[in-house]
């Protein structure tokens, strides 16, 4: 194979891995924080499918933000070695939740509180996650279409242990209530 196609399949190569990550930073991450606050909202009644999509009008680049750097962290933990990577993405696990609740946090902020609401908590994440690995088994033999029905219940689930975490924030001061707001219905206006 001549060199000139080599050096356009690596240039190919390049620019789908640049667009899957620009992918990645600029719409997974911030639907990801949706999906938080969708399933919050809905643990207290009917919430409005718009609300998956409320952040992109929101302080989008802000989610944007805390998202890259979060994961980022998280990232160079696992390629420097195995255990950082597992113990950030545990310490790390509420930030989408806490971006959920609160778009405004900063980076620093929303690490730090998520680190200090896992203190303690990090082993039964990881229970409670290894919970789901029978029906992820399930799911497979499905051919993956079981997934369309286990993924609302594991998201529900997380939302559960996140308002546990954030009662427990509430209770030991380690955020007030002006902080962490609450999930409550948004207006049409809001969107």
């Amino acid at each position: 194979m001549p060199i000139a196609t080599l050096l356009i399949l690596l240039a190919a190569s390049l620019l789908v891995l640049a667009l899957a990550i620009l992918w990645s930073v600029f719409f997974l991450s911030p639907l990801t924080v949706g999906s938080c606050r969708y399933f919050m909202e809905s643990r207290q009644g009917d919430s409005p499918f718009r609300t998956l999509f409320g952040i992109f009008q929101r302080p989008y680049l802000n989610v944007v933000k805390v998202q890259f750097l979060t994961n980022l962290k998280i990232g160079v933990g696992f390629l420097l070695l195995v255990v950082p990577g597992v113990y950030w993405f545990y310490c790390y696990a509420l930030v989408p939740y806490l971006l959920a609740e609160n778009p405004y946090l900063t980076t620093t902020r929303a690490m730090a509180l998520s680190k200090a609401l896992m203190y303690g908590e990090k082993f039964h994440l990881f229970l409670l996650r290894l919970s789901f690995l029978g029906w992820d088994l399930l799911c497979v033999l499905t051919l993956g279409f079981g997934y369309y029905f286990l993924a609302p219940y594991k998201n529900a689930t997380y939302a559960e242990f996140y308002a546990a975490m954030r009662a427990k924030a509430l209770a030991q001061g380690l955020s007030s209530p002006q902080e962490l707001g609450g999930f409550v219905r948004h207006d049409a206006s809001d969107f």
